[in-house]
């Protein structure tokens, strides 16, 4: 168990974190038209750290790809503020792509949070930000109802 500072949140434990992964991982491939995932069943009560929270990321992102209707400009991160803040190299290439697609905010407590967990509202907040940019990556509006795509039509008519 961690040892909490009074007013300080508990960290997501990887049962949590699988759990709420699942249900947005489920809605997505149904919504994407993918098969569904096998159901990971966690019971871990330990702390998921933020180079596994990443990695799972990662793996739903590469997962989807195939789906994506476009690439979006790139954000970018400061490379020495990520290797800062994530020791390990290949998280920092994970970390770096995901932010580059969108999917993860540059300077948000997943890329360089002073800790190795998140809270819940730090996971919560990644993971709709994550789901956010999946949804739009994986979605092209038809240029009938937008029509600044090409489509020329006029909506006011």
């Amino acid at each position: 168990m961690v040892a909490l500072l009074p007013g300080q949140a508990a960290p997501v434990t990887k049962a949590e974190a699988e759990a709420a992964i699942g249900k947005v991982d489920s809605a997505i491939r149904k919504v994407i038209g993918l098969p569904a995932a096998e159901a990971k069943k966690v019971t871990d009560s330990t702390p998921i750290s933020r180079a596994e929270f990443v990695k799972r990321l990662d793996s739903m992102f590469e997962s989807y790809r195939p789906k994506f209707q476009y690439t979006p400009r790139p954000f970018h991160t400061d490379p020495a503020v990520v290797a800062k803040f994530n020791q390990d190299p290949g998280v920092q290439k994970r970390i770096d792509k995901l932010a580059r697609w969108g999917c993860l905010a540059p300077v948000g407590p997943v890329v360089v949070g002073p800790g190795d967990t998140l809270t819940t509202s730090e996971f919560g907040d990644a993971l709709g930000y994550f789901m956010s940019q999946i949804a739009s990556l994986t979605y092209f509006a038809d240029p009938k109802w937008v029509p600044n795509l090409g489509g020329g039509g006029d909506l006011t008519k």
